[in-house]
Order: C-alpha cells, then sequence, then structure tokens
C-alpha cells in the first residue's frame, strides 16, 4: 500500500482487491495537481502494469471547489498517461449528484481518447460488481 498527500489531497493505493487490480482511495481537498500526484504514483509504481482494473473512490473527497474546468484539466492528464494506464476498467465512486456530474464531465471528456473503459457509481459495491461483470475472460 503507498499513501501520498500532495496539494491537499491524500490518496491511498491498494493493489489485489476481489473486484480490481488496484483501488485508490482519495480523501482531502481536491484539485488538479493532487489528482496529477495519484495518476504519476500508480504509473510509476512497481507493481502496476497498464491495463490493470481500477476501482476509484472519491467518497471521501472534497470536490466542492472543483469546476468544469478543472475536469476537463484532469482527463487532460489522464488522456496524457493513457500508455502508461492501458486497457483496463476504471470505476469511479462518488457519493452526491454534484461530484457525479464533476465525474461525467472527466468521462465525457476521457471516453473517446483513452483506452480504458471507464463508469462512474454512487456505491463501491456496485462499481465492484460492475469490474467483476466487465472483467475479460482469460
Amino acid at each position: 500500500m503507498r499513501e501520498q498527500t500532495w496539494a491537499a489531497v491524500q490518496h491511498e493505493i491498494t493493489f489485489a482487491d476481489d473486484a480490481a487490480d488496484v483501488v485508490i482511495v482519495t480523501s482531502g481537498e481536491a484539485t488538479v495537481t493532487g489528482f496529477r500526484a495519484h495518476v504519476v504514483d500508480l504509473v510509476t509504481s512497481a507493481e502496476y502494469r497498464p491495463g490493470m482494473n481500477i476501482l476509484v473512490d472519491h467518497t471521501s473527497l472534497d470536490a466542492n471547489r472543483l469546476t468544469p474546468a478543472d475536469m476537463r484539466a484532469i482527463a487532460d492528464l489522464v488522456i496524457e498517461f493513457d500508455a502508461q494506464i492501458g486497457p483496463g476498467l476504471c470505476a469511479v465512486v462518488v457519493p452526491s449528484p454534484y461530484k457525479f456530474r464533476l465525474a461525467r464531465i472527466w468521462q465525457e471528456h476521457v471516453d473517446d481518447e483513452v483506452l480504458m473503459q471507464t463508469q462512474v457509481f454512487y456505491s463501491r459495491d456496485v462499481a465492484s460488481h460492475w469490474l467483476v461483470k466487465e472483467r475479460p475472460r482469460s
């Protein structure tokens, strides 16, 4: 498990969950810089491999100051790291309609630009179920 604090955003990255290969849990005040930190921390981790399935839990993240422009900037950084992130699944969990709308702005911006398939959920259980259901069969 790796834990980082950067620009008010805390994130914890855990590998090998039942549903996801990687779980990222964020908290604190959301910033574009903080999002960059957790993406960089993920893709530079010795344990990470492109295409791993990711569950991102933003239920404790304070996103009240993020704007639609911030969400597009966050999407741009995910697009920038697309090759390192790879073609896996990414389930994003948010707790409120406002955060859901922000996450959808991000999703709409990345959907046709990255290899990974994304989905936004209100529930971690539902997100985990989606990851298991959509996981490619080996």
